[in-house]
């Protein structure tokens, strides 16, 4: 298996075939949003191949001159799910982006919901520490979420709240950074 950059062509197949059934209502980008950061330089799109069949997608925000980066999007294609591909894949990322940059993940928080969403939040933190990443004790308010950021590596809490402001900042601007979003 492969990663590699994704193509425009691609990036709008994954998009309107994939992102609008994979992501919730509520954390989708417009496409056109998207295609305006790539142009700027602070988003990255990638997506993971065996030969010429897409297996997963992870979009990152980023920003040139900062080493932190935000796993914005990472998904496994449902036809690939529950064999192990996601698992891979995100080694896969952890291992490439290593000596280059250090991604960080969102995880909505579970001592914040009930039920089945508190299950599938466990899940999912579940599935970065099986894989290597672990809780940086960072948090974020971002709307009415809250998140627990991950890491593979142990960046100081303190760069990994600044690279998080100057990211958020370039992605989703200033009235957004000062009104909808608290970096604890």
């Amino acid at each position: 298996m492969l990663i590699r950059t994704l193509t425009k062509k691609e990036r709008e197949s994954v998009y309107y075939d994939r992102i609008l059934t994979d992501v919730p209502p509520n954390e989708i980008k417009t496409f056109p949003y998207l295609e305006s950061l790539l142009l700027q330089g602070v988003y990255r799109c990638l997506g993971l191949f065996d030969g010429a069949r897409l297996m997963g997608y992870a979009y990152f925000s980023c920003l040139p001159d900062e080493q932190i980066e935000i796993l914005d999007f990472f998904a496994v294609c449902a036809e690939n799910r529950d064999i192990g591909v996601g698992g891979v894949f995100l080694r896969l990322l952890t291992d490439m982006e290593r000596g280059v940059h250090v991604p960080v993940g969102e995880v909505e928080d579970p001592d914040y919901a009930e039920g089945e969403e508190k299950k599938t939040r466990v899940r999912r933190i579940a599935f970065y520490e099986r894989n290597g990443w672990h809780d940086t004790g960072v948090r974020c308010v971002l709307g009415h979420f809250i998140t627990r950021i991950f890491s593979p590596e142990s960046p100081p809490a303190d760069g990994v709240r600044d690279a998080l402001r100057k990211i958020y900042l370039a992605t989703y601007g200033e009235d957004w950074l000062k009104n909808k979003i608290r970096i604890l």
